[in-house]
């Protein structure tokens, strides 16, 4: 898990290549448990700012581990445009992750 989380970091604008299921997954699992620490840092101190810069933060790697792993299951990267449909498109990009 920490091994999958520093190559999430380490590989920060690698958008070519592949992640394998538990690489993306792992990495995935490790930002939702961190987001909600900074969550609750955040709420604490009543700065939303932290909880913004986070996930600003997040957001260009977690782009590059989705193309990694959209390309390494065989998919289009336009499948990313799937994000823009709001729950059915969450879940048909979700199968196409998991194969």
């Amino acid at each position: 898990m920490i091994k999958a989380y520093k190559d999430f970091w380490k590989r920060y604008f690698d958008f070519g290549g592949k992640s394998s299921v538990g690489d993306f997954w792992w990495a995935i699992l490790c930002n939702i448990i961190v987001g909600f620490v900074v969550g609750l840092v955040a709420g604490i101190l009543k700065s939303e700012f932290i909880s913004y810069a986070f996930s600003l933060l997040i957001f260009i790697p977690e782009l590059a581990i989705l193309c990694r792993r959209l390309r390494d299951g065989g998919n289009s990267l336009l499948n990313i445009l799937w994000l823009f449909l709001p729950i059915i498109g969450w879940i048909i990009l979700i199968i196409k992750l998991v194969k």
